[in-house]
């Protein structure tokens, strides 16, 4: 599972490093091509604009061009959509509960092996351990964590951060739900290795 902030900051990244067109139904007609994302300050303007307008008009799909998901269900409380189904995923913004937390958190629960997204370079020996599967070592880099969409990520996580936690205070629960389950689960194969190699 990927961290929602990061995810969010991420896409919303790729989105505002490469602008679409001057016709977006959010961006006014005058602004420049220096505004619409060539610069730190244009590409924050661009994340903020989308996010305000996804917000501000609970928009299933994208505003600005339609090509990917970029609305509600993409800011707001994206894995517990996903996990739970085309119902909840297109509830309107703000109604994704702690039911629906409860939920999917009982959905991960059943899954032989859950684990956040930045520690699957970890996850080798508990893949083997659970399911028998002899995996290499997994690299550990992600494709937007170098240059400059990974900048602009991190400029958006620190610009925007408060707004998308607030609207993503369920999935970061269950982030850490599938966190605290992975780093137990390598607790619990750590202590049965060092058992096994005291017998």
């Amino acid at each position: 599972m990927h961290d929602p902030i990061k995810r969010i900051a991420s896409e919303l990244a790729i989105k505002c490093y490469h602008p679409v067109s001057k016709t977006d139904t959010c961006v006014p007609h005058n602004t420049t091509e220096l505004e619409l994302g060539i610069s730190d300050a244009g590409s924050l303007a661009c994340a903020r604009r989308l996010v305000d307008f996804v917000y501000a008009h609970d928009l299933i799909l994208d505003p600005t061009d339609g090509r990917y998901l970029m609305g509600t269900p993409a800011l707001s409380e994206y894995n517990i959509r996903m996990l739970l189904g085309p119902r909840v995923f297109l509830a309107r913004l703000g109604e994704v509960n702690e039911a629906h937390f409860a939920a999917a958190a009982e959905m991960v629960e059943a899954f032989v092996f859950a684990a956040p997204v930045a520690n699957l370079s970890q996850a080798s020996p508990l893949l083997e351990a659970k399911l028998g599967w002899h995996v290499p070592a997994m690299p550990s880099s992600n494709r937007h964590s170098n240059g400059r969409v990974g900048q602009l990520a991190d400029m958006i996580r620190a610009t925007l951060g408060p707004t998308l936690r607030a609207m993503n205070a369920w999935d970061l629960k269950l982030y850490d739900t599938v966190r605290g389950r992975f780093e137990a689960d390598m607790r619990r194969l750590t202590i049965g290795a060092t058992n096994a190699g005291g017998a």
